[in-house]
């Protein structure tokens, strides 16, 4: 989303710039102004799919830090015959503190246990985290500890990440 603000505008000052080149008075600054966007947009559009490959392995590392969480979550509920109401519950005898999810933009957990968590395909608990990537976008990254993710669903489709699941809206 940070980028794609500077990358629409890029896209949309090229149309007004060409016709400001035909005025004398306007031309310098058209010029350099069609120039700068051109060469943004020249780097910027070639790169989009690293973007996406880059923000996906993200989406594997924090699959790969959150195991201590999913630990003591799958812990606790051996112990106690059900899931924590919080992830709070878990401190300091399942784990020291809540870990943040390491990703800026999503930083915190969501948590559902119960009823809640059961409209997730019937589990006990389930983690997530919304994880938009701009306007009209509800993807989300979610963890079933039965790990019965459908192929479709919750508004898209599922890919599997590790033991995670990545819905793509």
């Amino acid at each position: 989303m940070l980028f794609m603000l500077p990358l629409m505008g890029a896209f949309l000052a090229v149309p007004p710039c060409l016709i400001l080149l035909f005025f004398p008075k306007t031309r310098l600054w058209a010029g350099r102004i069609l120039l700068t966007a051109v060469m943004a947009l020249s780097v910027a559009i070639p790169l989009m799919p690293l973007a996406g490959t880059v923000r996906m392995r993200g989406f594997h590392q924090l699959a790969f830090r959150s195991a201590p969480l999913v630990h003591a979550l799958a812990a606790y509920t051996t112990d106690h015959g059900s899931p924590p109401e919080t992830l709070n519950a878990l401190i300091p005898d399942y784990i020291q503190k809540i870990p943040s999810t390491g990703m800026g933009a999503y930083p915190a957990y969501q948590y559902a246990a119960g009823d809640e968590a059961r409209k997730w395909n019937d589990n006990p608990w389930v983690l997530s985290m919304e994880t938009s990537r701009g306007f009209l976008n509800w993807d989300r990254f979610i963890y079933f500890p039965m790990r019965n993710y459908p192929a479709t669903g919750y508004g898209g489709s599922l890919e599997r990440i590790g033991e995670w699941a990545y819905v793509h809206e």
